[in-house]
């Protein structure tokens, strides 16, 4: 999983002078990540880069996610196999890819390189389609290295990272707007935890309703990453209070809150690869949960719910 491989930009679909169409991600683990645009969406995939604080550069490295529109289909075309010409573009293999249907997009996978296709229509049908839901390919490979997507906001703390977990309408936006100095809120609706050796680091994500409106020009500096000390899950209540978990609710925390990110559940029923997947995220919530302590820290509306955040650190 870790052999390095290197893609020629394609000589029929080379982007535009002065921008090169395609973008670096670097993870704390030292994974770096190339995103590529096709010709067709250029400026969808460098608003998504430009959201997530990424330059652009001139090389398409492994692993990759290459980002397609979908074209009308002829005859000739297959619904299981990936498009002849990205393959011939980027030197792809020709073989052993899977082809999935995950949240929208049509997504091929082979090893660690991904090609995902984005439904066509026109720029005002695009500009509604969630971003995040595209990176689907980076989730799974961040799981299967050891670490999770979680909706969880993230708070800085003295060059510490604390994680505040919790379901829609639990208070996690509230608490990271409210919250005053030394601490600094970094993101108030997704992170992805990382493993980078015996740690988990924790790299902010956009809150991704923001672009749906095409209004929005905030940036989340996704690259930038920070030691996940403790985890906080959230729970309403008239007074605040914090008690420290078990791993076992810890971990069964972590495993809903990257369940709601990825899209898999307890339950339902899967393919052998979403078993996989959420073999992986069982597995990793359970690591995570003995290598960082959680807390349940109960809110009340105007609680200094801060102070019993400091008092457990």
């Amino acid at each position: 999983m870790n052999e390095k491989r290197t893609h020629t930009l394609p000589c029929g679909d080379v982007p535009r002078t002065g921008h090169s169409g395609s973008y670096a991600l670097h993870l704390a683990d030292g994974t770096v990540w190339s995103l590529v645009a096709t010709k067709s969406l250029e400026p969808w995939v460098e608003k998504l880069a430009r959201t997530m604080g990424l330059s652009p550069v001139s090389s398409v490295a492994s692993p990759c996610i290459i980002f397609r529109r979908r074209l009308p289909l002829n005859y000739a075309d297959s619904l299981f196999e990936p498009p002849p010409d990205i393959l011939e573009s980027y030197r792809l293999p020709e073989h052993d890819w899977i082809v999935r249907r995950e949240k929208g997009y049509r997504n091929w996978y082979h090893r660690e390189d991904a090609i995902v296709e984005i439904e066509s229509g026109g720029d005002e049908i695009l500009a509604q389609i969630p971003m995040g839901d595209a990176l689907t390919p980076l989730y799974r490979n961040v799981i299967a290295r050891g670490g999770l997507p979680l909706h969880a906001a993230l708070i800085e703390y003295r060059g510490c990272g604390c994680l505040l977990v919790g379901s829609g309408g639990s208070g996690k936006s509230t608490c990271a707007h409210r919250i005053p100095p030394p601490w600094h809120p970094i993101c108030d609706d997704a992170t992805l935890v990382v493993r980078a050796g015996k740690e988990f680091h924790a790299h902010p994500l956009p809150t991704w309703s923001e672009l749906v409106d095409g209004c929005s020009e905030r940036r989340w500096h996704v690259e930038e990453h920070i030691p996940c000390v403790a985890v906080f899950i959230l729970e309403k209540a008239p007074t605040t209070a914090t008690s420290l978990l078990g791993q076992a609710r810890g971990a069964i925390s972590l495993y809903h809150a990257a369940a709601q990110v990825y899209g898999t559940f307890v339950g339902q029923q899967y393919s052998e690869w979403d078993r996989e997947v959420q073999s992986w995220i069982f597995r990793n919530a359970g690591l995570m949960a003995k290598a960082v302590p959680c807390y349940l820290l109960q809110v009340s509306l105007e609680g200094q719910f801060w102070n019993e955040m400091e008092r457990m650190l």
